[in-house]
Formats: structure tokens, sequence, C-alpha cells
């Protein structure tokens, strides 16, 4: 059996290195479980597609191409987890990102009126308060629209647009790093 001993060195070798790419994968967890914990922190707050949690009035005014999608979001740490996954294998990461710095546009003086009138209608006319209030809602402006979350204040519906990209861009940069020394 010679050919058994170049096979039986292959497997020594392999035997050898699982400490070290254990340690990696630690450092890898490590990375994600702090950064999924900073984005719960951070982003939690932010709409998803076909939102059914009872304050979803305030979701369902943002116009739908810029939510975040069910499957990558951070309103808890498991789904946290698998949105960096994704994140860091570079599947539409910017995507997420640009939902995640989501501000508020520029409106006009009678954009509330216009807004307030539009959500009245029956069915309400979204089309016109995308129109109106583009980007995302604080607190204030859903009370000024009269929407109302239960006996909890509504959540923003912002993002932070300055902190998403140093967020992002330093995640990919660091995790791509480990996984490059896992190759």
């Amino acid at each position: 059996f010679k050919a058994a001993k170049g096979l039986q060195a292959i497997v020594d070798t392999l035997g050898k290195s699982l400490p070290a790419v254990g340690n990696l994968g630690g450092l890898l967890f490590l990375l994600f479980f702090i950064y999924g914990i900073l984005a719960v922190q951070l982003f939690g707050n932010l709409c998803i597609t076909e939102d059914q949690s009872p304050n979803a009035l305030r979701c369902k005014i943002i116009h739908p191409d810029v939510l975040l999608d069910s499957h990558a979001s951070f309103r808890n740490i498991a789904v946290a987890l698998l949105t960096l996954f994704r994140v860091a294998t570079g599947d539409a990461w910017g995507e997420v990102m640009q939902s995640c710095k989501l501000a508020m546009g520029e409106r006009g003086p009678r954009a509330f009126d216009i807004a307030r009138a539009a959500l009245a209608e029956n069915p309400p006319n979204y089309q016109r308060v995308y129109e109106n209030l583009p980007g995302c809602v604080d607190e204030d402006d859903l009370q000024e629209l009269g929407i109302t979350c239960g006996e909890l204040p509504c959540e923003t519906t912002c993002g932070h647009e300055y902190v998403a990209p140093l967020f992002f861009a330093s995640f990919v940069a660091i995790a791509n790093f480990v996984l490059l020394n896992l190759v």
C-alpha cells in the first residue's frame, strides 16, 4: 500500500491544520455575533416587506423599494446573523446598506396635509404618501399624521445615514480578511 502513504500524509496535514481552522472559525463567529448585536441595536427598527406587526401602518407609508427584505433584516439576532452572512458573501449587500441608511427626503409646505388626506381615502392612496413624504418618517411625523402603534409610541423608520456605510464597509473588510485566512 505505497499509495496509502501519500494519502496518510494528506490526512496528517489536515489533522494538524484543524486547530488553526477552529481558531479562525471561532474568530469569525465572534465577529458575526458582535456585529449582529450592533446591527439589531442600530437597524432593528427598520421596516421590512410583508410586515405583519401591530404597528405595520408606519411601514406601509414607506416606499416598498427601500424596505428591507423579510429574509434580510435585523429584527432579532438570528435573522441578523443570517443577514450578515449574506453581506459577508457579497450577496446584494449594497441594497441592504442603502435600506439601512434611509433618511428623510425633501418635503413641501403642505406635505403632511396631502399625506393625511391620502391616508384617509378608502383604500388609502399610498402612492401620494410616497410622493409627499419621501424617505423615512420619524416619531414626530407619525404623530402629526395621526398614526399610533398601540399604547407605545411608534418607532422611527429612519436608518443611520452616516453610520450604516461605516458599519457595512468595516464588516465586509474584516469578514473578508478573516475568510481569506481560512483559504
